[in-house]
């Protein structure tokens, strides 16, 4: 399972729609691990969800 996170630089965001970006995380048998960082698609309606699940979150 993939995990996002939202964050603004290395700090996590207060906002989930407005961050710079977000670090996904893979949990796999009891490990999370990082895996990627991605750029924020923009705060455009319904986007986020279509973006993440295209990054398999």
């Amino acid at each position: 399972m993939k995990i996002a996170i939202a964050c603004d630089g290395k700090d996590v965001s207060a906002h989930f729609g407005h961050c710079e970006g977000y670090a996904i995380y893979d949990a796999t048998n009891s490990v999370i691990a990082y895996s990627e960082t991605l750029q924020s698609p923009g705060h455009e309606p319904g986007r986020l969800p279509v973006f993440l699940a295209e990054h398999g979150v």
